[in-house]
């Protein structure tokens, strides 16, 4: 079924290329799942909406089987953009990666989206990820909710991109074994059709 099956709502996603290329190369750069929240906008008339290249990432815990956000982190972060007169306003955005793994929402994915979204509004976006460039999102907006899946970028992260987040990523990743045992990376795929995912109708 298309998303423009399943809504009776005329909105459109578009999502912007470095944001597209800054999960994947997350995704790529570390052997343990990634995750984080990023914002989305919407125009003027509300029946669109950009996700832009504004992604929050916190402390964790992950492996190649899961991931758990550091949730005093977050709750600081909450915190701090209150006493500055901020919200998370704009943050109703999750990210999070299956490393070599299909990209799917298991039912601990599930249970993260029903708590972030009753948290963050339930205008609210959710995407997962793997290191071949895949990706499944989920929209649930006005009450209604639609998936989809998509390439993530038709340009590969280069080693430098990928050795830059690394670095980052494993300042933030407490490595956690409970979680399951570690996926080996999977190859670049050569085959796959790159074709830009810019916009999405639903």
């Amino acid at each position: 079924m298309t998303p423009q099956n399943m809504f009776e709502i005329n909105i459109s996603v578009d999502v912007e290329p470095a944001f597209l290329q800054r999960i994947w190369t997350y995704t790529a750069a570390v052997d343990t799942e990634v995750s984080g929240l990023f914002e989305i906008e919407w125009n003027e008339e509300k029946t669109r909406i950009v996700v832009p290249d504004k992604l929050h990432m916190f402390k964790q815990r992950g492996s190649g089987g899961g991931t758990h956000l550091n949730m005093t982190d977050v709750s600081d972060w909450v915190l701090e953009l209150a006493e500055n007169g901020e919200t998370t306003g704009k943050t109703h955005g999750w990210y999070h990666t299956h490393v070599g793994m299909p990209v799917f929402f298991s039912q601990t994915d599930e249970d993260t989206i029903d708590e972030l979204s009753s948290f963050l509004g339930d205008q609210f976006v959710a995407v997962v990820t793997n290191n071949l460039g895949e990706s499944r999102w989920r929209g649930l907006v006005a009450g209604k909710t639609v998936e989809w899946t998509a390439p993530l970028s038709h340009t590969r992260p280069s080693e430098r991109e990928l050795k830059d987040a690394k670095i980052m990523l494993e300042g933030l990743i407490k490595q956690d074994p409970s979680f399951g045992k570690f996926f080996r990376r999977s190859k670049w795929s050569t085959k796959r059709d790159w074709s830009d995912f810019y916009r999405r109708d639903f």
